[in-house]
């Protein structure tokens, strides 16, 4: 126990097969603050198995109802450390209704991403150089090519295949950004 802006927070000891943490609960309105999980089945896109990772979710509420605002995961495996950091920006739902069959494929979508690689948007974010740069091209394309020639390659391409969950996912991730630039252009008139 412990005290966040003169709020009691409990933490909860949490256990589930593969997995265990905690969460931190206010005492005053039982908003779940934050869970701080570490699961030995996290699944690896990048390597394609299971592996143990370290996992934060943080939420913030409005209106009493709990949004997730941060999730980040970290692991390692074969000497390459792998973290992943979503933080919600802002939230507008209420004009994008999912059908059951369009949730699951953006859960099937986060297996099976579409590549898109744009090399000069890459230079433009001024992003530094992986100091893992070399392990991570002797892992995923090994010695017969570079990595830059990998994402050429692959751009453009479903990372294990077409399947049509992930084009039904990405008509609704266009949709969602038609939305917005038409939303930017009335803001800008």
């Amino acid at each position: 126990m412990f005290y966040s802006n003169n709020s009691r927070v409990y933490s909860l000891s949490l256990k589930k097969k593969n997995s265990k943490g905690t969460m931190y609960v206010r005492e005053d309105n039982k908003q779940i603050l934050r869970i701080d999980i570490t699961d030995d089945g996290f699944w690896s896109t990048p390597f394609h198995k299971r592996v143990k990772a370290d996992i934060q979710i943080t939420f913030s509420y409005y209106n009493e109802t709990p949004f997730i605002s941060s999730i980040l995961s970290s692991y390692e495996s074969k000497g390459i450390v792998h973290t992943n950091e979503l933080r919600i920006l802002s939230q507008k739902f209420d004009e994008f209704p999912l059908t059951k069959s369009e949730y699951w494929s953006f859960n099937e979508f986060s297996h099976n991403p579409f590549m898109t690689y744009e090399p000069k948007e890459w230079l433009q974010k001024n992003i530094p150089a992986d100091p893992d740069y070399k392990a991570i091209e002797r892992d995923l394309v090994g010695p017969d090519s570079s990595l830059e020639e990998h994402f050429i390659t692959n751009s453009g391409k479903w990372f294990f295949g077409a399947d049509t969950s992930g084009e039904r996912t990405q008509k609704k991730i266009n949709d969602v950004r038609k939305h917005f630039l038409d939303e930017d252009r009335q803001v800008a008139n």
